[in-house]
């Protein structure tokens, strides 16, 4: 399900390559801490003295059914010399957060969502944005709670303002993506509802976007099922 601890989620998951998109992010540029485009990126570095962050802040002027997206990595650290063994003594923990200002009071700010995984050097956030707020701040911070001594680590981040996915699309009920929504890809769902997976792994399913994958999803699958009319993309017994 979507929470704050697993690096990837439900709500979003992954799919076929939006090289569009990815060109689109790319070329949207560099960007430091500060006033930002709601698309972009940045190479940087913080430190965890002092509560030092880095803060990205965006404005949505039409907040409603708008998406926000921030991805965060950072590298783990080697030896320089072969074998390359694994220095975790060195190794960073960071966090990613998203605050929300409200809308008629901008000093009231809130924590949108966050992203805390221990067992990774990513952290993703894909969350509906508040309608009443339309000031955002992308904050990043180092996490290393039992580390004392000064640490400085660089990162890479990006982000983006999206539109709330398209579920009409009648492609997003083909979980199975073999060109047809059928009794396949109820099969699919069905065991996906019923899976015993470990929650740390990527399951397809969750069709309307509320972050988990449930007889909701079953639901919205078997009404698209029955309402194709197209004979290349519904298959009958």
């Amino acid at each position: 399900d979507d929470d704050h601890f697993a690096p990837l989620d439900y709500i979003q998951g992954a799919g076929m390559l939006n090289t569009v998109g990815a060109y689109e992010q790319l070329v949207a540029g560099i960007q430091k801490p500060g006033i930002v485009s709601n698309t972009g990126w940045d190479l940087n570095q913080v430190n965890n003295q002092d509560g030092n962050s880095q803060i990205y802040e965006i404005t949505i002027d039409e907040p409603a059914d708008k998406y926000i997206t921030a991805t965060l990595s950072w590298n783990r650290h080697y030896e320089s010399c072969f074998p390359f063994e694994a220095l975790p003594e060195k190794d960073s923990d960071m966090r990613l957060e998203i605050w929300a200002h409200d809308l008629v009071n901008p000093d009231n700010t809130y924590l949108l969502d966050y992203s805390d995984s221990a067992i990774d050097n990513v952290e993703h956030i894909y969350v509906p944005a508040d309608p009443n707020c339309t000031k955002y701040e992308i904050v990043l911070s180092i996490n290393n709670t039992n580390n004392q001594d000064k640490v400085i680590q660089r990162y890479g981040v990006a982000w983006n303002v999206s539109d709330k996915q398209d579920t009409d699309n009648k492609y997003w009920y083909d979980l199975n993506a073999d060109g047809s929504i059928d009794d396949a890809d109820i099969d699919l769902l069905m065991d996906n509802i019923n899976s015993s997976k470990d929650p740390e792994e990527y399951v397809i399913g969750d069709i309307n976007l509320d972050g988990s994958i449930d007889i909701s999803d079953l639901t919205a699958l078997l009404e698209k099922f029955g309402s194709l009319k197209d004979p290349d993309l519904l298959v009958q017994n």
